[in-house]
């Protein structure tokens, strides 16, 4: 059988970062950018998953796309797929990707796509380039005691998927806000982080 590379974090949402001249990988084991020209071999390792996996999510990745929205997500049809596409990306990460191999995880997938699936979701967009991601793109955070669901979809978009039906907030607005956003992505990423520009765009020390 030959080797085949699948990524931890699919291709057509990293390649979001890329602003027509590649995208930069932050390597935290080094601290060192390199300049990728695409997505095509990052964030994945050979023969991770079986190819009835690899087929199996082939729809739930799609919509990645459909977010041409703003707010509050009030089609629940489109809160349960991005629900699957946050479960599929908590499952199948960089952080889990040693122990998958040949594993079949839909159970999984399933399982915790019907609990995100009863959350409420929410956009949040900015009118410039901001956002980072990880080799763990979705990330959970505990925040006044809740625990909700995050991941930056490109450098001006990130998705939320919380338990009640509004944003937990920050200095009297709504939502975390980048670099705090930032921070907590590089925090959840096992070694790699994505960005548009040669900076992480993190909180300051």
């Amino acid at each position: 059988m030959s080797k085949q590379f699948q990524h931890t974090a699919q291709r057509a949402y990293l390649e979001r970062w890329n602003d027509g001249h590649g995208l930069y990988l932050y390597d935290k084991s080094t601290g060192k950018f390199t300049l990728e020209q695409s997505a095509k071999r990052i964030l994945g390792i050979e023969n991770m998953q079986s190819e009835a996996m690899e087929n199996a999510f082939r729809n739930v990745e799609r919509c990645i796309g459909n977010t041409g929205h703003l707010g509050e997500m009030k089609d629940n049809e489109l809160v349960r797929s991005f629900a699957e596409w946050m479960a599929l990306h908590l499952v199948r990460n960089a952080l889990n990707a040693s122990g998958l191999g040949g594993k079949d995880y839909a159970a999984e997938v399933r399982r915790l796509g019907l609990h995100l699936g009863a959350h409420f979701g929410f956009w949040m967009d900015f009118t410039g380039d901001v956002f980072i991601t990880g080799d763990n793109p979705v990330v959970p955070v505990v925040y006044n005691g809740e625990t909700f669901y995050i991941a930056a979809l490109s450098p001006r978009r990130c998705v939320y998927l919380v338990a009640e039906d509004k944003i937990p907030g920050e200095g009297g607005k709504p939502g975390l806000m980048p670099p705090r956003i930032n921070q907590l992505i590089h925090n959840a990423a096992s070694r790699y982080c994505v960005s548009f520009d040669r900076n992480l765009h993190l909180e300051k020390a």
